[in-house]
């Protein structure tokens, strides 16, 4: 980390250790505190995981897939895979997979290709979640007014007429003054 420009140690190299920010020192050149951080416990762990996490090439991604059963869902987006994104084109891992879990955006790590990111996505409950919807049948069709009314009759219902206007008992047109204008979309 570039930590004080014009003093004569202006990197700073830290790690985080047991939760916690540990600062290593501070040094002249970004070598000097890269080669402090890779001595320590934390930056031999770094280097053995990203030793051991070759890249998958696209064909690579997609073949695991299809062996674990995960569908890569496409979306029309720039990186043409749902939960993915390219956030660096000039960097050797530009592709970004993220989820929303629990109404916050989780990131899931950095990829060499679009697929290992839709691969990572496809993993995650929100991916299967993701996958599975989009297999469903689609919805029916809306039922127009005259068949509304036959399938009550079907089903031994009655339409509460109401002087609202709408006119049923319950429903009302969509809009502002709605009683709950965001539930209906």
């Amino acid at each position: 980390m570039y930590h004080q420009p014009g003093k004569p140690k202006p990197y700073l190299a830290r790690v985080r250790r047991g939760g916690k920010m540990v600062y290593l020192g501070c040094f002249a050149t970004a070598e000097e505190a890269a080669l402090c951080i890779a001595r320590s416990p934390e930056g031999q762990e770094a280097a053995k995981r990203a030793a051991a996490a070759a890249p998958l090439t696209s064909e690579e991604a997609r073949q695991q897939a299809e062996a674990e059963g995960l569908t890569l869902l496409k979306a029309d987006n720039t990186a043409g895979y749902f939960g993915v994104c390219i956030t660096y084109a000039d960097h050797p891992k530009p592709y970004q997979a993220r989820v929303w879990r629990g109404g916050k955006l989780v990131y899931l790590g950095y990829f060499a290709t679009a697929e290992a990111a839709a691969l990572c996505v496809a993993r995650t409950p929100e991916g299967r979640a993701a996958a599975r919807k989009a297999a469903a049948p689609p919805a029916a069709a809306p039922l127009t007014s005259e068949e509304a009314r036959q399938q009550a009759q079907a089903e031994g219902l009655t339409l509460l007429v109401a002087k609202n206007k709408a006119g049923y008992f319950g429903v009302y047109p969509k809009g502002p003054d709605s009683p709950n204008p965001s539930r209906c979309r």
